[in-house]
């Protein structure tokens, strides 16, 4: 048999044995057989839309971007009005960082088939790319418009759209998720941790309130809910949140830590040292436990043990901020101001936008008589307060 004649067997043979498995390949993400089956299909069907474009898909999903763009370019050239082809060109123009480009082919897909929420939801991103915000969240909303009509998909939504920041069509799904479902803890939790930086603390609050009325099963809905309720300065209530979620488990490292949290800020260090002391005796690895019981020993004036602490949590997370600001204290109280000021500089290493932490270390090269570096962080710290002034709402 002919060698042409015997990969059209094979192929027809293949497009047989998986025709029934196709739908799933690219969904699973399985990119490698959805190319095999794709170029199979190709070869007795050259100009079949449909395996262009699955196959460029699967070569994007190999991160083959080139091959993908080769492959939905032929698909327009052999159906130029086809709006799968423009997006999924636009998809793999945007794996590139060609923002203009896929921009350009997201517009055109649009125009061929307006209705398409996908569409509207990767042209955000890519209006994001570009800085161009107010676009971005139009094309949000439309997204969220035109998206799904289950409560639970729109959460999944939702919680896809948070992971690439855009905070606000995330909380417009989960805001659809709960008109269509007004008992959907989950959406109302959502909604609560997603939603602080542009509704309030006072709705974030009042959306746990609502999902632990709902489902109050939830162990995790009384923790955050804790830890909004020590920013709000509810220390008692969070301490009620600590105890609830010690029921759950009496043996919760987490559930100690917020009951510290909570202590600390009522002004307890005592109090809060030994919450701590119980978080860290289950999980002796708990560093953000470690790092505050440190805070605490700062504050009894125990700075031996506030350095050995701090020194403890890096130990375990290097690029954990705190535990520096915290050593950094605690040397500047005894005395040793270099030892403050390296801390203090490796702490702005990682957070180098804390103006605080500037004009703190430039107390301590004041105390240290180093007068011009003091002057250095004073006016990069005010840079950064006008800056922030600038872009806060």
């Amino acid at each position: 048999m002919p060698v042409i004649a015997q990969q059209v067997e094979r192929a027809e043979d293949a497009i047989q044995v998986e025709a029934s498995d196709k739908p799933s390949l690219l969904d699973r993400g399985d990119y490698a057989k959805a190319r095999e089956f794709y170029a199979n299909q190709l070869i007795t069907k050259p100009d079949s839309i449909e395996a262009l474009i699955g196959l460029g898909r699967a070569h994007l999903g190999l991160k083959q971007h080139d091959d993908a763009f080769a492959r939905f370019t032929q698909a327009i050239r052999l159906q130029p009005e086809n709006a799968d082809a423009y997006h999924w060109r636009g998809e793999s123009r945007l794996a590139e960082t060609d923002f203009h480009g896929a921009l350009k082919d997201m517009d055109r897909a649009i125009e061929l088939r307006p209705d398409h929420a996908k569409s509207y939801e990767q042209r955000a991103a890519i209006r994001r790319k570009l800085n161009d915000t107010e676009g971005a969240k139009k094309d949000s909303a439309e997204a969220i418009r035109l998206g799904p009509s289950s409560p639970p998909l729109l959460r999944a939504q939702a919680l896809q759209l948070a992971s690439q920041r855009n905070y606000t069509g995330a909380v417009a799904a989960l805001d659809r998720a709960i008109e269509l479902s007004p008992n959907f803890a989950d959406a109302f939790y959502d909604r609560g941790r997603l939603g602080q930086g542009q509704r309030g603390i006072a709705a974030s609050l009042a959306d746990y309130d609502t999902a632990i009325r709902l489902d109050p099963t939830k162990r995790h809905y009384y923790l955050t809910r804790g830890y909004l309720r020590v920013t709000d300065s509810a220390h008692a209530l969070a301490l009620e949140d600590a105890a609830k979620v010690l029921e759950f488990n009496p043996r919760d490292a987490s559930g100690y830590h917020l009951r510290g949290r909570a202590l600390s800020a009522q002004g307890d260090h005592e109090g809060a040292v030994a919450a701590y002391t119980q978080s860290i005796e289950i999980n002796p690895r708990y560093v953000s436990s470690i790092a505050n019981r440190a805070v605490a020993y700062n504050w009894l004036k125990r700075y031996d043990e506030a350095i050995a602490e701090s020194t403890r949590a890096l130990e375990i997370n290097p690029r954990f901020a705190q535990p520096y600001r915290t050593r950094a204290l605690a040397y500047d109280r005894q005395g040793r101001h270099e030892d403050a000021i390296a801390d203090y500089t490796r702490y702005l290493d990682l957070q180098p936008r804390d103006e605080k932490i500037l004009e703190a270390r430039a107390r301590v090269h004041r105390k240290a008589g180093n007068t011009a570096a003091a002057e250095a962080d004073d006016a990069r710290a005010l840079e950064i307060v006008k800056e922030k002034a600038v872009h806060t709402p």
